[in-house]
């Protein structure tokens, strides 16, 4: 059910997609047995009573997408947790817990508000407010100033969600890199063998199923094809990741949600630069 007249917003195209794919999967999965997804905007205004009731808000005018599903509720107890990095009601193993983080931060960054309710025999209701915006759109502004860094050289994306996988690699080959994608650290050590001359570049997520997470994957590349750049990305803060011995503090991370011009940064960045970037950081 979608407005006719719905306002502008400023956010980044690619991550209002992914997050309301994000926001979908979850309440498929909430649905094992069928039932109904719905998906609305709204202009809506909200006034200072309300946004008095929103940690961060502030009253005024915004678009609001709300992501409904007939599924099992949240626990009361977890609500306050849903958008926290690997938080998860999902049982062990089938779920990252990163995707409605990834929602909340894409909200946040773009000066937005995100509410849930949750109720037994009735499901959840995801309701986003993005800040109406009547001025000229950040990416129109840079477009007619400085166009995002572009390449033709070789990109091997490894991404096990394949959501996330997909998108990187539509960003980088609207950019014009030549882009072939691995599902995971073991299918990225194929894609290199079977490759006829080395990857320029390496685009890894660093928490990865299987033998291989990122900085195993990176090690590996960097003993047998030194040439080649390495780029992490992860829904994990640097720091987090390095207090955990998951990657090294000096390395070149990406963290998601990202913009396409900051991947198109950090490529031609991590391409152009004479050091090769490593799990190691040298």
């Amino acid at each position: 059910i979608l407005a006719d007249d719905v306002w502008a917003v400023n956010v980044d195209r690619a991550q209002l997609e992914t997050a309301l794919v994000n926001l979908c999967l979850k309440a498929r999965d909430a649905m094992p047995r069928g039932g109904h997804l719905l998906i609305e905007t709204h202009n809506v205004t909200l006034d200072e009573a309300y946004a008095g009731r929103i940690t961060g808000a502030a009253s005024g005018d915004y678009v609001q997408i709300v992501v409904s599903d007939t599924g099992q509720e949240i626990p009361k107890e977890d609500l306050d947790k849903v958008f926290e990095p690997f938080f998860s009601t999902k049982a062990e193993g089938t779920g990252s817990g990163l995707g409605l983080s990834m929602v909340y931060g894409f909200i946040r960054q773009s000066n937005g508000l995100v509410e849930i309710d949750s109720e037994i025999d009735r499901g959840s209701s995801f309701r986003l407010f993005l800040p109406r915006h009547d001025g000229v759109s950040e990416e129109a502004a840079e477009s007619s100033s400085v166009a995002p860094a572009r390449g033709t050289e070789r990109v091997l994306v490894v991404e096990d969600d394949p959501q996330v996988r997909a998108n990187v690699v539509r960003q980088l080959q609207s950019l014009g890199y030549d882009v072939s994608q691995a599902a995971d650290g073991a299918a990225g050590v194929a894609s290199f063998e079977a490759a006829t001359l080395p990857y320029a570049l390496l685009l890894t997520d660093v928490v990865m199923p299987g033998p291989l997470n990122g900085k195993a994957l990176a090690d590996e590349v960097a003993l047998r094809w030194p040439a080649t750049r390495v780029v992490f990305m992860s829904g994990y803060t640097d720091n987090a990741l390095s207090r955990g011995g998951q990657i090294d503090a000096d390395v070149r991370l990406l963290s998601k949600p990202f913009r396409k011009r900051d991947l198109a940064r950090m490529i031609r960045g991590a391409l152009d630069d004479g050091v090769v970037a490593t799990a190691a950081g040298v």
